[in-house]
């Protein structure tokens, strides 16, 4: 009774057991299927995967014993496992997929009942029919069953061959077509079905393929590698038409990734638009589908369908050419003016040409959009765009437009100038045509009633700039002296050049918004060559910084004057670095890493003498240095080697005497002999230099000075032209003082990446802000608008050629000046 009890104990312990765990055995048997039954099992047709789950914590794998068994639906024959060979262990939740060799051993000695007939179970052939398989797991040999069995049918058909091009492709394209050809395709502007035609229950599976052919002008192709086998796959299956879905469209093309296709006539790189999507220029085009069977193996074999039949012809004409042009911008139009001249009458007559086509597009199918801008003094017709509309117009159906004076009064007032543009848009939204300059007209201005204003008032302060080594400011001072000495008479100099040293000699940073204030200032001078040396020009008065600021700004530029540990150590750190990355730099940059490391630790035992201020620029410098070298340590572009040339010059600059200025390191404290002191004066030689520091040592505030002269502090300035006559510059207002940021950076550090990197800015709004700069760089400065969020366009100030004049002409204490213009 005792064993009785046992053996039912243990039998519930065995069911309860069994209960918490299940072995889910999934089968597929995929067409076509190869009669010989091994080498059906060994293919990647038949699949059997095993998922163990357990809901006993102390459970985590099973020892499976996997059986095979192939059943006929249409005969006796049964084939079956005596003793299977294929042992796995599962883990739990760990789906098991049955390799080639374990479905072969999953079937044992291949016991076959029913009918034998010319069935040899060493090579067992399968005939026609329709089968089922199956596999199944057991916890023994011969034990009970721990899994369902999966199952999957599959037929054996003699004439079931994979015959050459059985399957029919069908292509339409839908006009227009978008050039953007994935987009269309996408959009379903590409439609496509296929047909199998093989005898009934002949299921095979093939790879669809496409190709794109330009056959004129100049012929090109785009088409998927031939090559490419990977999946995704269809079924064909005989007598079905299978539709062509946008999905199915792309994976022919390997989904227009470049990778997977082949360009034959054509460089991809003229394929891309903006955003690397390939973009087909005007011409007319074929496109083209066909598969290509896959074998019992999984390989690629013959084509299912004819490459040349499954076409599709489409024309795409989207390159509308050339812009509208005015043809009659004015009434009245006088044309021995340099600026046309309108007397004033009502309507005024706006006319301009269509965009013209090069392809035979239809001239229709456009709206335009006209617009008018007052054109103030000295701006030119381009700087006009930034100015407010006086008059706006969209949406116009035709290449005229009457502008009635008496319904749009006060529009258009006697004696000012205007600039007009027109701008084309396309109406089809299906085909959006492409119209040089984005569709914008040449921009043309015009003078309505009043005397004639020349167009040679315009001016470019780009044409009124010089490079540095160009402007020889230090030889016209000399000149200069002499003549106010009695010791030589006036001179004229070049335009160019008295702007350049009226501007630095009057402590004004060199820069483009600097020459157009000076221009704006002085009109006179606009349509001159030659100025005299002696002209006393009219110089902008600068608004007052307030009190509080200029005490904060002293006390905060004093500390800047100082050497500082925390911007040392990053200095040490860097450098550690660079030197590290020596061993890691691409060969063609190995000599200008190598020369810079070198350079920078000659001064590395230097570094705790130099103001904090300064080396906080080279630091940032550094940083960005770092950065481009990690971008570039397998392989390096022209480009980035460009860039690290730039931020390696930077470096030099900052830290290496300019014999061109006034700008060295100056070591602190003084009696550290330092190769960061390099400057020699050109006129005294190095002695002079040598005295002139040992007279100011004698006191912290003389040695601070002397350190000042490398460190300068700077006024930056925004202002603003004036809106009504005489247009004269606002330098100071209230809109000013309250709604603008300055920024500034070294040129060579702005990373686009990430454009927020080493860039400065200040701690207040105001139109006036101050700065300590290193005056051996170039920077790039702007301001952004906190009104309406808008930046001007960042422009490079170089600071040498002021640093140099100021020192000689100007008080030590006088502030110097940028001066920045915004809209």
């Amino acid at each position: 009774m005792k064993k009785l009890l046992l053996l039912l104990l243990l039998f519930s312990k065995i069911i309860c057991v069994t209960a918490q765990i299940t072995v889910t055995v999934s089968t597929t048997a995929n067409p076509p299927a190869n009669r010989v039954l091994r080498d059906y099992l060994r293919s990647n047709r038949v699949t059997s995967t095993l998922t163990f789950r357990s809901l006993d914590p102390q459970i985590d794998t099973v020892k499976a014993y996997v059986f095979g068994r192939l059943e006929s639906l249409s005969s006796s024959l049964t084939i079956t496992t005596d003793a299977t060979k294929c042992i796995i262990d599962l883990g739990n939740n760990n789906p098991r997929n049955l390799s080639s060799d374990e479905k072969i051993l999953a079937f044992g000695n291949f016991t076959i009942d029913g009918d034998t007939t010319g069935i040899n179970p060493d090579n067992i052939v399968l005939p026609d029919g329709t089968y089922r398989i199956c596999f199944f797991a057991r916890d023994d040999n011969g034990g009970n069953d721990i899994s369902n069995i999966g199952c999957s049918a599959f037929f054996v058909i003699a004439n079931c061959t994979q015959s050459l091009n059985a399957a029919l492709i069908n292509t339409t394209v839908k006009s227009p077509v978008n050039p953007v050809i994935s987009q269309s395709i996408q959009s379903g502007g590409v439609t496509s079905n296929l047909r199998f035609i093989n005898p009934p229950g002949c299921s095979t599976q093939a790879k669809l393929f496409g190709k794109i052919e330009r056959l004129s002008p100049s012929p090109f192709t785009i088409e998927l590698n031939p090559d490419l086998q990977q999946p995704p796959f269809i079924t064909l299956n005989p007598g079905s038409a299978i539709e062509l879905i946008p999905a199915r469209q792309r994976e022919a093309f390997g989904n227009f990734d470049e990778a997977n296709l082949i360009i034959e006539g054509i460089d991809p790189a003229n394929l891309k638009d903006a955003i690397n999507n390939i973009k087909l220029p005007d011409g007319n085009y074929r496109i083209c589908y066909y598969a290509r069977y896959i074998t019992s193996q999984g390989q690629l074999g013959e084509t299912a369908s004819n490459p040349n039949l499954g076409c599709g012809t489409f024309t795409i004409c989207n390159q509308a050419g050339g812009a509208p042009q005015f043809t009659q911008p004015i009434n009245n139009f006088n044309i021995t003016s340099d600026i046309a001249l309108v007397r004033p009458a009502s309507p005024v007559i706006f006319t301009w040409t269509p965009p013209q086509s090069t392809c035979g597009l239809s001239p229709g199918g456009f709206t335009y959009d006209f617009e008018i801008r007052e054109l103030f003094n000295n701006q030119t017709v381009a700087d006009a765009l930034n100015n407010p509309f006086v008059f706006r117009k969209t949406a116009l159906p035709s290449t005229t437009f009457l502008l009635d004076t008496t319904l749009y009064k006060n529009v258009l007032q006697q004696g000012r100038r205007y600039a007009i543009r027109v701008r084309a848009i396309s109406t089809n939204t299906n085909q959006p045509v492409e119209i040089d300059n984005d569709g914008y007209s040449r921009i043309e201005a015009f003078q309505y009633g009043g005397n004639l204003i020349s167009v040679n008032d315009f001016y470019e302060p780009q044409d009124y700039y010089l490079r540095f080594g160009d402007r020889k400011s230090a030889y016209w001072d000399d000149l200069l002296t002499k003549y106010k000495a009695h010791q030589r008479g006036d001179t004229s100099i070049p335009l160019k050049e008295y702007i350049a040293f009226a501007l630095t000699q009057n402590g004004i940073a060199y820069n483009l918004d600097a020459i157009e204030l000076f221009l704006t200032l002085n009109p006179d001078l606009v349509q001159v060559k030659k100025v005299k040396l002696s002209h006393t020009p009219i110089l902008p008065v600068w608004p007052d910084v307030p009190l509080n600021d200029l005490s904060t700004f002293d006390k905060d530029y004093q500390a800047g004057l100082e050497p500082d540990k925390s911007e040392e150590n990053k200095f040490l750190k860097y450098l550690d670095t660079l030197n590290a990355y020596r061993q890691k730099v691409p060969g063609k940059a190995v000599a200008l890493i190598n020369d810079l490391a070198a350079h920078l630790n000659n001064i590395r035992t230097d570094i705790d003498s130099v103001d904090r201020t300064t080396v906080d620029y080279i630091n940032n410098v550094m940083a960005e240095l770092l950065y481009q070298l990690r971008q570039a340590q397998r392989s390096m572009t022209t480009n980035q080697y460009n860039q690290l040339q730039n931020l390696a010059a930077a470096l030099k600059d900052l830290t290496t005497a300019d014999p061109n200025s006034t700008s060295y390191l100056q070591f602190f404290p003084l009696q550290k002999q330092s190769s960061l002191t390099s400057h020699v004066d050109k006129t005294a030689g190095p002695a002079h230099f040598t005295s002139s520091i040992t007279n100011e040592v004698n006191s912290n505030d003389g040695l601070l000075a002397t350190i000042a002269k490398q460190l300068r502090p700077f006024n930056v300035v925004v202002y603003r032209n004036a809106k009504d006559p005489p247009y004269k510059p606002v330098l100071d207002a209230p809109d000013l003082t309250a709604a603008y940021r300055i920024f500034f950076t070294l040129t060579d550090l702005y990373n686009h990446k990430n454009p927020a990197v080493n860039a400065k800015s200040t701690t207040r709004l105001a139109s006036t802000v101050q700065v300590p700069l290193p005056s051996n760089t170039v920077f790039t400065f702007w301001t952004l608008n906190m009104l309406n969020h808008k930046t001007t366009k960042a422009q490079d100030v170089d600071l040498k050629n002021v640093m140099i004049q100021t020192s000689k002409v100007l008080p030590e204490a006088k502030k110097l000046t940028i001066v920045l213009k915004v809209d």
